[in-house]
């Protein structure tokens, strides 16, 4: 009875501690690891309301991040027009690293422009699933 009591145990006892394991290794992150390169960008896209023309340049701050398993190559950082610019450090993200992109928005560019606006910025980048990154910046410029 011994040995049987001793095998039911560790029918038991195995699988609770590999519950256990993976229960405390999990972070609350996605589970999900990409072997190569993979770019997250957040917010995905944004929305800068009522822009005022006389209040000037507008920006926002978006993060980057490698959520992939090698660095990620920044190629390539540009927007639709000359009216918007990004700016982050162009050096390649490793993994897990995150990263801050500036983009602003200048309505006395085009001066006789009023009503509503969207641009684009387009990141190019080693990620085999997203070469390009197309962020939409929209706003609404009002004299």
């Amino acid at each position: 009875m011994g040995a049987d009591l001793m095998k039911r145990f560790f029918v038991f006892l195995i699988p609770l501690i590999l519950l256990v394991s993976v229960s405390c290794s999990y972070n609350g992150q996605s589970n999900v690891v990409y072997k190569d390169a993979r770019i997250e960008v957040n917010p995905a896209s944004f929305d800068f309301g009522d822009i005022k023309q006389s209040d000037g340049v507008v920006t926002a701050l978006f993060s980057v991040q490698n959520t992939g398993g090698k660095p990620l190559k920044i190629n390539r950082l540009s927007t639709s027009c000359g009216c918007t610019t990004a700016k982050m450090e162009m050096s390649d993200i490793q993994p897990g690293e995150k990263r801050d992109m500036v983009v602003s928005f200048d309505p006395m560019v085009h001066p006789d422009q009023f009503g509503p606006i969207i641009r684009v910025v387009y990141l190019q980048t080693s990620d085999p699933e997203t070469p390009e990154l197309e962020i939409d910046i929209k706003g609404y410029v009002v004299k």
